[in-house]
């Protein structure tokens, strides 16, 4: 009884430590088995929360643990099978079960609703909140921008009005107005929550004008709209009246006390052909922004989506499908459900032998930078050949110089992890290792941090894409 009180102490200790989502999804779920001389046995509920565990949160672990039992104990995992999963473990056509509505998770309170379109608002104007079946995945890569998100809908922070959610087209900005507009509805719903998008905007702006309809349209943005979730605001470069119009409503709405909300696939700071009044307001609030997801996040968003969704499917799998290059995380997904429900109606497994079984092609963008040009602009900058770069030395220099090839070939090409290494005479898991160490010398390294932003401010100039915004 007394080593369990201890397991449950040692849970608390690490609820302290890490974010309350983190805590549901990865550690809520753990099972104390067994403690056998020098080693504690827990068990976990699948094979990949057990990778995810090892990888990401192991020496929290340990540390909690060693805190609370007194002495450092090897840790070791064995995965459960529950009789409520036994089915789906089993199974590979298991149907798609709806999944529930999305909310919030930072805001204390259940069930969520939705309000009938206001009397107040013509219904030629604005959309409805946009609506998503599935929950939206919180990790590393969006989850900042996520917080920020739950920070605005409590209403306790006056600098994130406005927010400005910035990230790749496909990347979630559209989920998270929805999210928030649903749950400032969910508290209040008596507030008057509108969403639209620059196209739509700028439609019913011309709309107005044309059938004389302009002071109606501008009194409902000025008057009756207390939150405005604003979509796709990139689409707005270069129309100046619709740019005035909205810096009019804009301006309205915060001096009633509403909030405002942008998305855009473009940072804020790189937004052109913007009047200065409405980009100085933007800049005025504060920037979220969702980065691109690495390679073992995108296993884990596949992993969430099959969990979600009953989904039989084996590890090799996912790795598999995550390592095809996909930059639009919705593509990414959408792919998935897709072979998914092709392995149901032909009634077959979904594993990596129903990929070569079924010869699925995985048709991505042409790229428009190579890795014999990220290559050959490594050799120009560190003065290195690529006989070196593909060498075995671990010289100092030459291995930094390929580390960041590789690290770069993952951001600006559409290679797999095993192409890319296949290049430099390495594996994929090699290549994994030279994107982390990479990211993680660049966030302690300014002088190493300098050199690498001189390479992707080259290769930006090269192919300047919206979706290779990378902050360093």
């Amino acid at each position: 009884m007394k080593i369990v009180q201890t397991w449950e102490s040692t849970l608390r200790t690490i609820q302290d430590s890490v974010p309350a989502p983190q805590f549901q999804r990865w550690f809520k779920h753990i099972s104390f088995l067994r403690q056998e001389a020098e080693t504690i046995y827990l068990g976990v509920p699948s094979r990949f929360h057990q990778d995810w565990l090892s990888t990401h949160y192991r020496d929290q672990l340990n540390q909690a643990i060693s805190q609370n039992f007194g002495n450092p104990l090897q840790l070791e995992f064995e995965v459960l099978v529950e009789d409520s999963n036994l089915e789906a473990s089993s199974s590979p056509v298991l149907p798609i079960v709806p999944a529930q509505k999305p909310q919030l998770r930072v805001v204390e309170g259940g069930g969520s609703s939705t309000p009938a379109e206001t009397e107040s608002a013509p219904s030629e104007l604005g959309s409805q909140i946009p609506h998503f079946s599935g929950e939206f995945f919180e990790l590393d890569f969006n989850r900042l921008c996520y917080q920020y998100c739950g920070l605005f809908v409590q209403g306790s922070t006056p600098s994130l009005n406005p927010l400005f959610i910035s990230g790749g087209i496909g990347m979630g900005k559209t989920h998270l107005l929805s999210l928030i507009g649903k749950e400032l509805q969910r508290q209040s719903p008596q507030l008057k929550v509108r969403y639209t998008s620059a196209e739509k905007f700028t439609n019913e702006m011309f709309k107005s004008w044309n059938d004389k309809s302009g002071p109606n349209y501008q009194r409902f943005y000025r008057d009756e709209v207390d939150v405005l979730l604003f979509d796709d605001l990139q689409g707005l470069a270069g129309r100046r009246a619709t740019q005035e119009a909205l810096l009019h409503i804009y301006n309205e709405i915060l001096s009633r006390g509403g909030k405002v909300v942008f998305a855009s696939s473009v940072l804020p700071t790189k937004l052109g052909e913007f009047l200065e009044p409405l980009r100085s307001r933007l800049l005025s609030g504060v920037s979220a922004d969702i980065k691109s997801p690495s390679y073992e996040e995108k296993v884990a968003l596949l992993s969430l989506l099959a969990q979600q969704n009953q989904i039989s499917v084996e590890e090799p799998f996912l790795r598999i499908l995550a390592d095809q290059g996909h930059r639009d995380i919705r593509e990414l997904l959408g792919v998935f459900l897709r072979l998914h429900l092709q392995a149901r109606i032909e009634n077959k497994t979904l594993d990596s032998r129903f990929l070569a079984r079924e010869g699925v092609s995985f048709e991505a963008p042409q790229q428009a930078i190579s890795l014999n040009e990220i290559i050959s602009l490594v050799e120009h900058s560190f003065g290195i050949s690529k006989t070196e770069l593909i060498s075995k030395s671990r010289k100092g220099v030459i291995a930094w110089a390929r580390q960041v090839a590789m690290y770069l070939g993952r951001r600006f090409t559409l290679l797999s992890l095993e192409e890319i290494g296949k290049n430099f005479g390495r594996d994929h898991a090699t290549v994994l290792y030279a994107y982390d160490k990479v990211s993680e010398t660049l966030r302690l390294h300014p002088s190493r941090k300098y050199e690498v932003e001189f390479l992707v401010s080259k290769l930006q100039a090269r192919v300047p894409r919206e979706n290779d915004d990378f902050t360093l």
